[in-house]
């Protein structure tokens, strides 16, 4: 390098410089339009000189093509690329990117036009391959040479990239102005105060919607806010920027000028810091809450007219927290659980609630904290002393911009409450279940007095059509009895007599069971033993059951006698075994038991001291469905063919049992027999005996009949047999005609008289006459005869239809040796 520059003669003036004075000293000036620096202008060499020994970036345009020279501390700013190949080349080449922004400024220095300056002049360069945004402040000076055209060699270049200064500054101004945008838009108030006297440098719109409209910018808040002062406000600003602590406030009272009620304000006075780290300024920034605190000092009066009311209603008060915690001093909540501020506080409440209650009044609580509405639910809570009790929970959100900001709520104990509630549920369903089965009874009830309606029904029918033809069958079987006596020599006469009588013998029985459905016919009850009268009768049931049949008798020893009518109850026994054949088709089992039973409202059942005895009749036949049984006693009713059945046997059971003071059951199943039960009353006396035979033979009679009977053929009928025994015979068409002849002095050794007649029935005739004639026998002739037991037992009774032969018996039993002569009527 020091022969290049001995060659170019090159003096001191180019020595040091660093890279920059090297660069210099080894280009080859030679082929450049200056030529060898010892040749150089004596101003470019102080110029060059100059600019190598000083550390500030320096850059040369020289001559007419702006050849240009710069030293180290300008290289970074051009770039490396640049760096490399700008030495001694024109500065059109070296700068064509800015040309036209430099060069007019070289022209104008070197015509003379003096020097320029720019202050972060945007000067956009191309550097290390793109072009770039760079800032310069930088001056173009005059370099003076009394060789060159105008004396101005050249241009001396002084300069300082700037960018970063640039760039940092208008950040710093865009970040003040995104700040005074947001505290513009903000709800809460702001301003910024600099210096210890506090001028106000910023305030956004809600500061000056607070305060009012006024002059704040570059005045101090004293001058500002006069009203102020005594209100502690000025001194806590002096406080701040002399120590440099924040201060934050809430609720904080102020009175600014011209308002009748003050205001409230959250406060904050934050201290401004510059570079060093001292406080140049305050932050004042704020809400004004005086609303909020207006609604608190109603809600805290709220509160405590809530307290008073519901301290009233003996209900427990608390406040939560909108997530449901309990903050502050709970009382009541204390005071009911016994659980301390540290334990309940938060979410420790939830201790005191029932394992089974806690999840489920999470979850309901959850759901009202979301849907922003009332809190409604019951859960257990363990009470002070240790017993749980069941509380109803209302809660109401406090609300706030649309949120919720507290909740307000009340326990109440309902345990009580609920108890009764269950004991009124349970005794409602008790109630309803009772209310159930009483209709249900009710309608079985109903049901059964429909039935019981219906079989009266029928009764009174059958009845009635009974007793008619007991009248007309009395006078054809008296009749027929006549005409056989006197055309006994007579062969055909004798036999069709003798049919005219067996059928009037099949109507008469048929007519008894209708009587016995319908509870008329005349009963002789007395008290039977049912061992004897069921042993009596085996050989004929066992002839009636047949040889594929087998017959059971279960009869206890020491059973109780019944009273009954033992003929009809024989008559009922065989009806019974013969439906029960029937029902078994010629095979299969009959068991005829007895036992002690008792009739209660809902049945009978089995009892020690029995007032009734039952007779049942089991057999293993078919069956009854519920429909058939439902209608097995109804007369006329039959599952039997044509021809094979009347339908009155059951039914005339069923009259026996009911005119005897009992009952009759009947249970069925399909497939599994039939169970009938006689349930007859127990005897008041002890077994009687068989009534003794009369052992006489119907032949002439003597004394006086007073003969009674509405019913004209029969009365005609049984005189003419009653006269042909032998008997004077008076006859009376009504109980009053008779009563007549017996005022008028007639003294019958007989009274003979029908039962049902109109006007006076024939047991009232009977006691008539016997106030009269106290010992006088009466015999009752009746096909229809409603007699009770004192009646029956104190009267002698033959049933319509009868034989001459049966009257002729019946009244040589009564009257033996008491007949007399007649007197005249």
């Amino acid at each position: 390098m020091s022969a290049v520059l001995q060659a170019q003669g090159a003096g001191r003036f180019l020595g040091g410089g660093g890279a920059a004075g090297a660069a210099i000293r080894a280009h080859d000036w030679v082929a450049t339009s200056l030529g060898p620096p010892d040749q150089w202008p004596q101003a470019l060499r102080t110029a060059v000189r100059l600019m190598l020994n000083t550390r500030h970036p320096v850059f040369i345009f020289w001559g007419p093509e702006a050849l240009c020279f710069f030293n180290d501390a300008y290289g970074p700013s051009i770039g490396a690329e640049r760096r490399a190949h700008a030495l001694g080349r024109p500065g059109r080449e070296v700068w064509a990117e800015i040309w036209d922004v430099i060069g007019p400024q070289i022209k104008q220095v070197m015509s003379g036009g003096g020097a320029t300056w720019h202050e972060n002049h945007l000067v956009p360069i191309i550097r290390d391959g793109r072009l770039e945004d760079v800032y310069w402040t930088y001056s173009y000076s005059p370099i003076d040479d009394e060789s060159a055209p105008g004396g101005v060699g050249g241009v001396l270049v002084i300069t300082t990239e700037t960018t970063a200064q640039v760039e940092s500054t208008r950040a710093l101004a865009e970040d003040r102005a995104l700040l005074q945008r947001l505290l513009k838009q903000m709800p809460g108030f702001a301003a910024v105060l600099t210096g210890p006297n506090h001028t106000f440098d910023y305030v956004n719109d809600a500061y000056v919607e607070i305060s009012g409209q006024r002059d704040f910018l570059g005045r101090r808040v004293r001058q500002v806010f006069p009203e102020l002062a005594g209100q502690g406000f000025f001194e806590l600003l002096d406080r701040v920027y002399t120590t440099g602590e924040a201060y934050t406030a809430r609720a904080v009272p102020i009175q600014l000028a011209g308002e009748a009620e003050g205001r409230f304000i959250d406060m904050l006075y934050e201290p401004i810091r510059d570079e060093a780290g001292q406080v140049s300024g305050i932050f004042v920034g704020g809400y004004e809450v005086t609303e909020r605190m207006r609604a608190e000092r109603a809600l805290k009066d709220s509160e405590l007219r809530f307290r008073a009311a519901i301290d009233a209603v003996q209900g427990i008060l608390w406040t939560n927290s909108p997530e449901g915690e309990l903050l502050g001093e709970q009382p009541g909540w204390a005071e009911l659980t016994g659980q301390s501020r540290e334990e309940y506080e938060g979410f420790g409440w939830a201790s005191a609630v029932h394992p089974e209650d806690a999840q489920p009044t999470i979850d309901a609580w959850q759901i009202s904290v979301a849907e922003r509405r009332t809190f409604v639910f019951e859960h257990r809570v363990r009470r002070r002393d240790g017993v749980w009790r069941r509380f109803s929970i209302r809660a109401i959100p406090l609300m706030q911009g649309g949120e919720i900001i507290q909740w307000v709520g009340v326990h109440t104990d309902v345990t009580e409450q609920r108890e009764t509630e269950v004991a009124l549920r349970d005794l409602t369903a008790t109630l309803e279940e009772r209310v159930r089965l009483a209709a249900l009874e009710r309608e079985t009830a109903m049901a059964q007095l429909h039935e019981a309606q219906k079989i009266e029904t029928l009764g009174q029918l059958t009845a009635g059509v009974a007793h008619d033809f007991n009248n007309l069958l009395t006078p054809i079987m008296g009749g027929i009895d006549l005409l056989t006596r006197r055309l006994s020599d007579d062969e055909r006469a004798q036999r069709i007599a003798s049919g005219a009588m067996q059928s009037a013998e099949r109507a008469k029985t048929l007519v008894q069971r209708l009587l016995s459905f319908g509870r008329r016919q005349t009963l002789q009850s007395r008290s039977v033993d049912l061992s004897s009268l069921v042993e009596g009768m085996r050989d004929l049931i066992e002839r009636s059951l047949g040889p594929g049949i087998e017959m059971l008798v279960k009869i206890p020893a020491g059973l109780p006698p019944v009273e009954v009518d033992p003929n009809q109850l024989e008559l009922a026994l065989l009806n019974l075994c013969v439906n029960a054949r029937d029902a078994m088709e010629g095979s299969g089992r009959v068991t005829i038991c007895g036992a002690t039973a008792e009739i209660g409202e809902a049945g009978y059942g089995a009892s020690e001291e029995a007032g009734f005895v039952v007779l049942r009749v089991i057999d293993t036949g078919r069956g009854m469905d519920a429909k058939t049984l439902a209608r097995a006693a109804e007369p006329f009713f039959t599952t039997k063919g044509v021809g094979e059945g009347t339908g009155l046997g059951l039914s005339m059971v069923y009259g026996l049992a009911a005119q005897s003071g009992g009952r009759l059951n009947l249970t069925s199943t399909p497939g599994q027999g039939t169970t009938v039960e006689l349930i007859l009353p127990g005897a008041l006396t002890g077994v009687e005996g068989a009534m003794p035979a009369q052992g006489l033979v119907p032949g002439r009679g003597a004394g006086t009949i007073l003969l009674v009977d509405d019913e004209e053929l029969v009365r005609l009928s049984v005189a003419d047999g009653l006269r042909e025994l032998g008997y004077t015979v008076v006859e009376a068409t009504s109980a009053s005609d008779a009563l007549v002849r017996l005022e008028a002095g007639l003294v019958p050794d007989l009274l003979l008289t029908d039962h049902m007649m109109p006007g006076m029935t024939g047991v009232a005739l009977a006691q008539e006459a016997r106030r009269r004639h106290a010992d006088l026998p009466v015999l009752m002739i009746t096909g229809y005869a409603n007699l009770g037991p004192d009646e029956a037992r104190a009267l002698e009774v033959l049933a319509k239809p009868f034989q001459p032969t049966d009257l002729a018996l019946k009244l040589a039993g009564m009257l033996g040796g008491r007949s007399r002569v007649p007197e005249p009527v």
